[in-house]
């Protein structure tokens, strides 16, 4: 019998390939996303940090111009950190989309590896069929060759 050859291994080869592109694209999503996260936290604590300065200065007593400075700062830091939550938010978005394509690449994979296991399932079943053939044919040879040489031995008649 012919060795095993599963009809669809092109198809399943590119399955393959678009599912570890999809775990990588996932991947570097999520890579972005930590990297967005990380952005932001350190924003908040240059914010903090400011705060804190800000808070220390107004009780020390300062000019008006550093209060307007001050402010000035404040809002910069502020529309950074607006920037940083819309690109957290970008990522977090990027992160799901990702995630669904890989799911249904890995479907798709998936589908393909149950079409070649039942194609095995019944490679194996047909090539048992035949051993089964095989064996029986000898078998029976086996027997009709008995049948053959008993009927043809001399028997002793008294």
């Amino acid at each position: 019998m012919k060795p095993f050859r599963f009809s669809l291994q092109v198809v399943r080869t590119l399955r393959q390939r678009q599912e570890q592109v999809a775990m990588e694209r996932y991947s570097r999503a999520l890579h972005n996303e930590r990297q967005a996260v990380e952005q932001l936290e350190a924003v908040h604590r240059e914010l903090e940090v400011a705060w804190e300065d800000w808070r220390r200065v107004m009780v020390a007593g300062c000019a008006a111009a550093l209060v307007a400075q001050t402010q000035t700062y404040f809002q910069a830091v502020t529309v950074r950190r607006l920037a940083c939550l819309a690109t957290v938010r970008r990522a977090e978005q990027e992160v799901q989309a990702t995630h669904q394509a890989m799911i249904a690449a890995r479907q798709d994979r998936e589908a393909v590896d149950l079409f070649l296991d039942h194609q095995r399932w019944q490679y194996d079943r047909a090539l048992d069929q035949e051993e089964r053939k095989v064996l029986d044919d000898l078998a029976q040879r086996r027997s009709h060759q008995a049948l053959i040489w008993s009927a043809s031995s001399p028997v002793a008649h008294d």
